[in-house]
């Protein structure tokens, strides 16, 4: 069955939803909201008021649409895209995207099922730099890569409006920016096209459990012959280099972490070889972008969620600490 991905339903209203997908989705030429749904009637009616879209309960919601935005704190992303995907709506699922590897296998399974496509809301994967960085390494030009070194940090400022990011075991530094970190070294890195092994040779956070504000981590990530060693660091109290560096055979790779455009390459002895410019991108432009790739006719081939299982497997070693 065909669904029109051009209707949709954004199920969650609070910040992101409000602040992005509502704004998002309104510039889109051909694209309706029609139907917001949250368990907090007030956070609904605003979002409502925003989109000019009904709220109503989340079973009415999906039956209105096409395409189901998944915009909740991350504990509910399981059962609410489950439920989505059995009403017969494909579904975009903000990230992070569900906590385990076995949840999100099970997820496919439902979708593959119902014939529907499942979408997570990775929409960094649009940034030109990123991009431009990772045909850079299909290239060969830099040689093998042997290690990767990615870091992101500074003062957290986004005002989630259930709390989640203090409260929710899913809401600290490392599934919140971790995750978009992560995915961008996975995607640069084309550790993207299945599942990988997870080597966790340290883990620090400034709490005993998750979740955490800062973290740093050193791991192992395996696919097929292919062993890269990965070094993390997230912080949403300081600054960090915001970048993410990947050490080849011959020489260095350095792609920034916010949607700037410059790339710049080390040669073997660290000094800077050349920067160049992939591109503009801003935030919300990538953000716009993914949207509008999803709600085509073709859809996003790179924002499936099978794309995402590498990223879901690192999550899930670091959360737990094991």
């Amino acid at each position: 069955m065909i669904v029109d991905r051009q209707q949709v339903a954004i199920i969650g209203c609070g910040a992101v939803a409000e602040d992005m997908y509502a704004r998002g989705l309104k510039g889109l030429p051909g694209v309706s909201i029609v139907a917001v749904c949250d368990l907090d009637t007030e956070r609904a009616a605003v979002v409502s008021a925003a989109t000019g879209a009904p709220a109503v309960p989340f079973e009415e919601a999906v039956t209105r649409a096409g395409l189901a935005v998944i915009a909740t704190p991350p504990a509910t992303h399981f059962s609410l895209a489950s439920a989505a995907l059995e009403a017969g709506c494909d579904v975009l699922c903000e990230k992070p995207f569900v906590p385990t590897s076995e949840a999100a296998r099970k997820l496919e399974v439902v979708a593959t099922s119902r014939g529907r496509a499942l979408y997570v809301g990775h929409f960094r994967r649009m940034y030109a730099s990123l991009r431009g960085g990772r045909d850079l390494l299909r290239s060969g030009v830099l040689g093998a890569p042997k290690s990767v070194t990615a870091l992101e940090g500074g003062r957290f400022n986004w005002q989630a409006k259930s709390g989640y990011t203090h409260t929710d075991p899913h809401g600290g530094v490392l599934f919140d920016a971790g995750s978009h970190l992560i995915d961008m070294a996975m995607f640069l890195l084309g550790f993207d096209s299945g599942p990988v092994a997870v080597s966790v040779n340290e883990v620090e956070r400034d709490a005993p459990d998750e979740p955490s504000h800062a973290l740093t981590a050193r791991l192992v990530v395996t696919q097929d012959d292919r062993d890269i060693d990965l070094r993390l660091g997230l912080s949403r109290f300081g600054l960090l280099a915001n970048l993410i560096r990947v050490e080849c055979d011959r020489g260095t790779l350095e792609v920034p972490i916010a949607p700037g455009s410059s790339v710049r390459l080390r040669g073997p002895d660290g000094t800077l070889a050349m920067s160049f410019e992939a591109g503009e991108t801003t935030l919300g432009g990538g953000f716009i972008e993914q949207l509008r790739r999803i709600t085509s006719a073709d859809g996003c081939e790179e924002l499936l969620a099978h794309r995402f299982i590498a990223t879901v497997q690192i999550l899930e070693r670091l959360g737990t600490g094991e």
